[in-house]
């Protein structure tokens, strides 16, 4: 794992692109191999813009990565200790969210029908909290004492149980992508010549190993849950599905529920993208689309009424996509049109050219975080997008905070172990 190279040297999985074909090769390779038509046909014009949308964020983020207006330092990393109160905000945030849900659903509501109450929303504010300092806790100790830290895990943990209470997967994998990524860096930082297999070694990979066992349990629980025989039915029934998927699913046994989820939710889509740069011709949003936990509040008269928007969405969806999910470029178009959204893809790119600037200057754990947040946050581009969910661009905001004001941090007498 740890020689594995990117383009002209770069480590194959701290690159961000390395997850963007790995997700996108997903949608495209499940769309195109399953042959299922979803209700709508994706057209030329629609490949040719996802083409152009991709290439203008490699352009925005070449130039984001030669931009030298902006001026980058080199930083010695902070032990963790340091950030104990902005940390603590983290669980209190998770703590408010879960006593709020559970008041106000039990343990059994689905993921789209529960209700919080202001004190979950204000939860949920601080919880991306937990997955920066969360990931940041385990470089630390990963890559300066060679080992795994198990209060990172709490951390981590503590940051999903939200997700796991109301049958949410995604921020499992955000968190199995976001160790990945580190743990990938570190070790190709560290490692000169051939290891040796010593206990320690062997008591980090067991430990790591075990929490992926069970974290892929979870998910599997999940997926058993929110995808039952009955939405299979309902599934087989709405879409053209071909013989030959239905026999290469009923060979799998009890994972067949699992293989109708990755059809359902990663094969839809490129179709439902091509209905969206088709027939989608406003209201648009402005950034509150991708932003709807402002825009939900709005007052109607501004203009940006999100449930008139996501109604919209709905009525052109016509119940064929399971899971709702059109993309970020989906997202972009609700926002800014087809036009806008090209442009806000290359500040976009620029973005995260600047942030692969500052690690390439900087290659602390610090920002090594940020990359692995941007990593992980690939996998919301085939959804909604990463800003569509306060859980991810949440943690930027919080990385930000932490890591460039003083909001946080507090005086401690620490000498290195």
């Amino acid at each position: 794992m740890g020689t594995l190279y990117f383009f002209k040297g770069k480590k194959i999985f701290v690159n961000e692109i390395f997850w963007l074909i790995c997700w996108w090769g997903l949608v495209f390779g499940t769309s195109i191999l399953s042959n299922i038509y979803w209700g709508y046909d994706i057209s030329s014009s629609t490949l040719i813009y996802i083409i152009a949308i991709f290439i203008l964020f490699l352009v925005g983020r070449y130039f984001g990565k030669n931009f030298n207006q902006i001026r980058i330092t080199k930083r010695e990393d902070y032990h963790p200790t340091k950030y104990n109160f902005i940390t603590i905000l983290g669980f209190l945030g998770t703590i408010m969210f879960v006593f709020d849900y559970l008041h106000l659903n039990g343990m059994s509501t689905v993921k789209s029908g529960y209700n919080i109450s202001i004190i979950g929303s204000l939860g949920s504010l601080f919880m991306p909290i937990l997955l920066v300092m969360g990931l940041y806790r385990f470089g630390y100790y990963y890559y300066y004492y060679k080992k795994v830290d198990l209060k990172s895990f709490i951390y981590l943990l503590a940051y999903i149980l939200p997700s796991i209470l109301n049958s949410g997967r995604e921020s499992i994998f955000n968190i199995l992508i976001g160790i990945f990524v580190i743990k990938s860096f570190c070790d190709d930082q560290t490692v000169k010549k051939r290891k040796k297999i010593t206990i320690k070694r062997i008591v980090i990979t067991v430990t790591i190993l075990f929490f992926v066992i069970i974290t892929l349990m979870k998910v599997y629980s999940l997926t058993m849950t929110r995808f039952t025989n009955n939405e299979v039915n309902v599934f087989l029934f709405r879409n053209k599905v071909p013989n030959s998927i239905i026999n290469e699913a009923n060979k799998l046994g009890d994972l067949k529920n699992i293989y109708y989820t990755i059809l359902s939710y990663f094969g839809h889509q490129l179709a439902f993208l091509s209905c969206m740069f088709h027939e989608y011709s406003g209201p648009y949003m402005y950034g509150m689309f991708e932003l709807n936990i402002l825009s939900r509040r709005l007052p109607k008269f501004l203009g940006l009424d999100y449930t008139l928007v996501s109604n919209t969405v709905k009525y052109l969806a016509n119940g064929r996509f399971k899971g709702d999910w059109f993309t970020i470029i989906g997202s972009l178009i609700v926002d800014f049109g087809k036009i806008g959204a090209l442009v806000a893809i290359i500040i976009i790119g620029f973005f995260v050219g600047i942030m692969r600037k500052r690690f390439k200057i900087s290659p602390n754990i610090e920002n090594l975080s940020m990359i692995s947040l941007i990593c992980l946050s690939m996998m919301s581009t085939v959804q909604l997008g990463p800003f569509y969910s306060i859980n991810i661009y949440g943690a930027y905001i919080w990385w930000f905070l932490i890591f460039n004001t003083k909001i946080g941090k507090i005086k401690i007498n620490y000498t290195k172990e």
